[in-house]
């Protein structure tokens, strides 16, 4: 009876040992810190590597966006809210992902996001690479500023001002580097000198396709990106559409766009209102035989009138004037262009009936703009 009972005691004295064994390496790694619980890494739909954490800055592949990664901006597993990851590819061009959709569709992402993509159009081929990585890391920081905060108002307005200032210290940088020169990319290496930047007074127009993000979304998910860039020139197409019709060049007008939005200058504010109009038709003709609601287009739009810096070279315009028709544009319905006092003021006669009263428009934090709305097609249901 008592071997039998030794016996029993080893057999349990070796399962401890096997399972203390099994047990060892995890509490050491616990202890060391190699071993944390987190939340999901960003997943892409279509990507054979998902998992986001997996990539480091030593030339690791991406195949969600089809290239190498060289640097890493920031890259989040821990924040519960939401995940994201920034980085510059082999190329120094700025990628990124989000797993949080509210915040890639917010009005705060499409200012910073429209503001990183026109400084990503400044010509920086002719510098040492290392100030060309420079000069794209800031602007990678300034959108993991907005990315990377929580979802709270006053965070996110901070967070907004603080990319915002992030791509002004990457401008300066880019200003001093090239010596406040304004040249084309066929102008370096040439050594040859371009028409300085020039102040003058402009109608400035800024057009946002509705629920962009949530089709964008939907055909990336159920097809691939390809069918995203097909929605993104389709959207285009209105655009030209529109400067067929008051006989204008893209190159002359058009100085901005983000895929689902453009900025462009007019020399007359009754040429903006015709070219609005001409949109607004060619969209009511797209969703004429539309059945469902995600195949049809709708734009609104904002114009203000003011002095503006035309670094047309650049593809680029400076200037309140800007931020002005972008903050209309975002207080404007679907179907709908909102234009400020001084946009309406320089109108013909025979245009103004077209508007509405004098309304007051809240920009961010404390702006309040003076504004008419011209009503180009009224859109059944939510706006």
């Amino acid at each position: 009876m008592m071997v039998e009972q030794n016996e029993s005691d080893r057999t349990w004295f070796s399962r401890l040992l096997a399972i203390a064994g099994r047990l060892a390496l995890p509490c050491l790694q616990l202890i060391r810190g190699r071993l944390r619980p987190r939340t999901p890494c960003p997943t892409v739909p279509g990507s054979p590597n998902k998992d986001y954490s997996k990539i480091n800055e030593c030339g690791d592949y991406d195949p969600y966006h089809g290239c190498n990664i060289e640097y890493l901006v920031g890259l989040d597993q821990d924040l519960q809210e939401a995940t994201y990851v920034v980085y510059l590819d082999d190329k120094l061009d700025v990628a990124w992902c989000s797993t949080n959709a509210n915040r890639k569709a917010s009005s705060g992402m499409r200012c910073v996001i429209g503001r990183m993509a026109m400084l990503e159009a400044m010509p920086i081929q002719h510098l040492e690479r290392e100030r060309q990585k420079e000069f794209r890391t800031l602007l990678g920081e300034g959108l993991k500023h907005y990315l990377s905060c929580r979802e709270d108002p006053e965070e996110l307005k901070d967070a907004e001002a603080s990319a915002l200032a992030l791509f002004a210290r990457a401008e300066r940088l880019i200003n001093q580097w090239n010596g406040g020169s304004t040249l084309s990319p066929d102008d370096f290496g040439k050594n040859k000198k371009t028409n300085a930047a020039h102040s003058e007074t402009k109608t400035v127009l800024e057009l946002d396709l509705a629920s962009y993000s949530d089709i964008a979304r939907v055909l990336e998910e159920n097809l691939d990106v390809h069918a995203v860039k097909a929605f993104e020139d389709q959207v285009q197409s209105f655009v030209d559409y529109g400067l067929n019709e008051v006989k204008l060049k893209r190159d002359d007008v058009v100085l901005g766009t983000a895929g689902d939005n453009a900025i462009l200058i007019f020399d007359q504010a009754a040429t903006m209102h015709c070219f609005a109009k001409a949109v607004h038709q060619a969209v009511v003709r797209h969703n004429a035989d539309k059945t469902i609601d995600s195949a049809k287009r709708w734009f609104r739009m904002g114009a203000a009138t003011g002095t503006v810096l035309v670094l047309q070279s650049e593809r680029r315009i400076v200037g309140a004037t800007v931020a002005r028709a972008v903050r209309l544009e975002a207080a404007a319905q679907h179907g709908q262009l909102l234009v400020d006092v001084a946009t309406y003021n320089v109108l013909p006669d025979d245009l103004k009936p077209a508007y509405g009263e004098e309304e007051g428009v809240s920009g961010k934090r404390d702006e309040r703009f003076i504004a008419r709305r011209c009503t180009f097609e009224t859109v059944k249901g939510p706006a």
